[in-house]
């Protein structure tokens, strides 16, 4: 009876298998391995981009660059790792395809899962070594499996490649918007569920029965994630990301040097926004960005005249508030505040009776929770007619209003957090450069002047030669610049006021006075009409030193005595004019800064480490090296030109977050689609396809890059939904084109019998890709994008000439 049951068991097992397969074979037929490609190269990008929030939410220094070159390093590794393991057992993977390819998606989707789990779980895994090394895992998987796909099928390579762009840009959308809505964690989770799925697409069994072990595998790994997921939605047992026990992250020094508590957390592709309750004393609440660039919220009753009496900091203990005490009826009627975070400067506005403010924030939920918390704060950004808050990037702002200020104010206007979500920012800042200062400056009344609060004195002097140069682009000499111009405060925060008039004796008199009387001088001070004062102060050892009250640099600057560039010159630090097109505000570092030099020597070396070694098994073939330079020139032009219309969009489109929303799903779709085309275009024809497409991009991409700022300037008036319309119009014939060169050159291969170097092939042109953003950066940061733009271009139209003379095989 047992027997009898156990024999009906099996063949219900038997049944429900057979069941099972057919289903599946005949749910998506033959073309669910393009889409599990798809579901791979989407969670892949999703996931690139999610460990740039997370790892800036836990570490004090911006590494978002670092990972986003991890990523690509582990895609390209993961193509080396294939290139050798099917040099070893090239006919068991090739015969056995669909199921290694299912246990490698797996294994993407548990290392995804178990990277969150770490992070969220052990301490440990919050340093930057072990950070790194959990976060290039995943894509090494996703590497592997790509190199293996295009290996076994080069002659499909056109459509795998098209795929592969497509769910990449896929995952740029999927990922900004889940970030609205879930937290760090949870998109994690799900980004493990997208390789669960692929697995399960991949597989492909002519007898499923014969496939259970695997099958068992996936089915395992799928059932621990979904329970995952399940149980964090329902429990939230994972917690929140944990930022870093750091001295130097604002956050943990909140938390661990004083009674305060998170009373309130929100998720945004801006980044993490936390709110902190100081509980043994509630005059003021703050709020941080990714655990960082703290924001005070005060607790204010609505009652101006009583905040005015009794919040004395806010009158002229501040230095921001300092430039408030000369201020006549007629020099505040208005105000345009950029960056009010927490609202300070609003409620320094209103004390001072600012007649109307604009404040223009470009983080929507600092805006949120000020409005969401207007009991405390007094609903400075609701109840107060006078009070406008809009939620925009500073500078797209005050370029498309017509608006005229008595006072703009910017205090220290950067996060230490990655502006940008795929870590491309390296703290570039549009709001202090010389074009900047010319917008701000026009946009005064007569009687305005420009409020700059900044971090230190370093700062102090390149905001001072940068609107040295921004004000004689406008027709003042340095001599009238330095009469419209002061700057007084301590070490940090010192303060800077750049007048549309000239200051008049009487005004610099009162101001020196109340730098003296307040303590507000500093090795950067500087107040126009006054006279240098020098002290020689005589030491026990009979040395003397020299003492004096203001900058002599600049006060010599102001009597013309030296230019500009000698003012540069007379510092250690990096104070040179800051541009558009090289807008590193922050970075006073001289020369090259040193995490980039470490970085491309790093990258040289991996390079070098990947590339020569394989080269005796094709030194004898005919041709392979210009395959070989089709590839390293992919890999490095196409990271150039992608990160320099990053930040070109950026600056016309008015936030990071949007530029790469764009510039990915323009570019990656448009190469999507032409990968796909391409197949007619020449068709059997490679060499022509790569010269046609090398020229058209060194064309195109060129004259696209200078033609922007002429387009998006037309059209400077229309909102950001049209602008990213326009850009996406523009960027897709440009993606199109882009698309061509990889999957030719993969066909190329094949066609030259070279099938066995496509994964060592796709695994060069990653690590060159992570050569060519270091690059990018590197060049962007001493000479500028353009001509970062311009090396980019170079590299395909080396690829033109490459392929353009002498005999190949076609």
């Amino acid at each position: 009876m047992k027997k009898n049951k156990n024999k009906k068991s099996k063949n219900l097992l038997n049944k429900t298998l057979d069941v099972a397969q057919n289903l599946y074979i005949n749910l998506i037929p033959t073309h669910r391995l393009f889409l599990a490609i798809f579901m791979i190269s989407a969670a892949s990008l999703s996931f690139e981009i999610i460990i740039t929030r997370i790892s800036s939410v836990i570490f004090t220094f911006n590494y978002a660059f670092i990972l986003v070159s991890l990523a690509i390093l582990g895609l390209g590794c993961g193509g080396i790792f294939a290139f050798y393991k099917l040099r070893a057992q090239e006919t068991r993977i090739l015969n056995n395809i669909y199921n290694i390819l299912a246990l490698y998606a797996s294994l993407f989707a548990l290392s995804v899962a178990f990277f969150i789990i770490l992070v969220t779980s052990l301490s440990f895994f919050i340093y930057s070594i072990p950070f790194f090394v959990i976060s290039f895992i995943p894509f090494f998987f996703a590497g592997f499996l790509l190199a293996i796909i295009f290996r076994a099928m080069p002659q499909e390579s056109f459509k795998i490649y098209a795929f592969d762009l497509l769910g990449a840009s896929t995952g740029v959308i999927f990922v900004i918007l889940a970030l609205n809505k879930f937290g760090g964690v949870d998109i994690v989770l799900f980004i493990s569920i997208l390789g669960l799925i692929a697995s399960f697409l991949f597989l492909k069994w002519d007898n499923i029965k014969r496939s259970l072990k695997i099958s068992v595998t996936v089915v395992v790994v799928a059932l621990f994630s979904i329970v995952l997921i399940a149980t964090n939605i329902s429990f939230g047992f994972l917690g929140e990301i944990p930022t870093r026990n750091d001295p130097l992250k604002d956050l943990s020094t909140a938390l661990n040097n004083y009674n305060s508590e998170i009373i309130d957390s929100r998720w945004s592709t801006f980044g993490r926004v936390d709110l902190v309750k100081f509980l043994d004393d509630d005059r003021s609440m703050s709020l941080f960005i990714d655990g960082a660039a703290g924001t005070a919220m005060f607790k204010f009753d609505g009652n101006i005249e009583n905040t005015y009496n009794n919040m004395g900091f806010l009158k002229g203990h501040l230095t921001g508030a300092f430039p408030f005490l000369f201020l006549k009826e007629n020099e505040k009627n208005n105000m345009l505040i950029i960056g009010p975070g927490g609202g300070r400067e609003v409620l320094l506005g209103l004390v001072n009776k600012v007649g109307n403010i604009k404040a223009v924030e470009v983080n929507k939920d600092f805006v949120e929770i000020v409005k969401d918390y207007k009991e405390y704060n007094g609903g400075i950004y609701t109840d107060f007619k006078n009070v406008d808050v809009i939620v925009k990037e500073g500078r797209d702002f005050i370029r498309n209003t017509e608006d005229k200020f008595d006072i703009i104010m910017l205090t220290i206007p950067v996060t230490k957090s990655s502006r940008s979500i795929e870590g491309y920012a390296l703290t570039e800042n549009y709001l202090l450069t010389v074009e900047s200062i010319k917008d701000y400056f026009n946009h005064l009344t007569e009687e305005g002047r420009m409020i700059v609060v900044l971090h230190n004195s370093a700062e102090t002097m390149r905001f001072i030669t940068t609107s040295l140069v921004a004000l004689e682009k406008l027709g003042l000499d340095k001599t009238a610049v330095m009469e419209r111009v002061y700057t007084v405060g301590e070490e940090m925060m010192p303060l800077v006021i750049l007048k549309k008039n000239p200051f008049t004796i009487e005004e610099s008199n009162k101001i020196h006075d109340s730098m003296h009387s307040l303590g507000l001088n500093t090795a950067q001070t500087y107040i126009p009409h006054i006279e240098q004062q020098v002290q020689n102060i005589q030491h026990e050892d009979g040395t003397t030193m020299t003492h004096y009250m203001f900058n002599n640099s600049l006060v010599d600057l102001s009597k013309g005595k030296i230019n500009t560039k000698d003012l540069v010159k007379s510092v250690y630090f990096n104070i040179s004019p800051v541009t558009d097109d090289r807008p590193f505000f922050f970075d006073n570092q001289p020369g090259i800064p040193n995490n980039l030099i470490s970085l491309l020597l790093f990258a040289l070396l991996v390079n070098l480490c990947v590339i020569l070694p394989p080269i005796k098994f094709w030194r004898a073939q005919k041709n392979f090296t210009k395959l070989m330079s089709l590839f390293l020139f992919l890999g490095a032009g196409f990271m150039m030109i992608e990160i320099s219309f990053f930040q070109k969009l950026t600056f016309y489109l008015g936030s990071p977050t949007i530029s790469l929303a764009v510039i990915l799903t323009s570019l990656l779709a448009g190469m999507g689609i032409g990968s796909f085309a391409s197949r007619k275009i020449y068709n059997g024809q490679n060499i022509k396809k790569l010269v046609l497409s090398g020229f058209l991009i060194f064309i195109i991409a060129t004259g696209l890059f200078f033609a922007i700022p002429f387009i998006m300037n037309s059209f400077s008036q229309i909102n950001t939904f049209n602008k990213a319309l326009i850009t996406s119009l523009l960027l897709i014939p440009l993606g199109f084109i882009l698309g061509i060169p990889f999957p030719t050159g993969i066909n190329l291969a094949k066609k030259m019998g070279l099938e066995n170097s496509v994964p060592w092939l796709y695994g060069i042109n990653g690590t060159m890709s992570v050569l060519g953003s270091v690059f990018a950066l590197t060049i962007s940061t001493t000479l500028g994008f353009t001509a970062s733009l311009i090396l980019g271009t170079l590299c395909y139209l080396a690829i033109a000439l490459i392929f353009k003379f002498g005999k190949q095989t076609n």
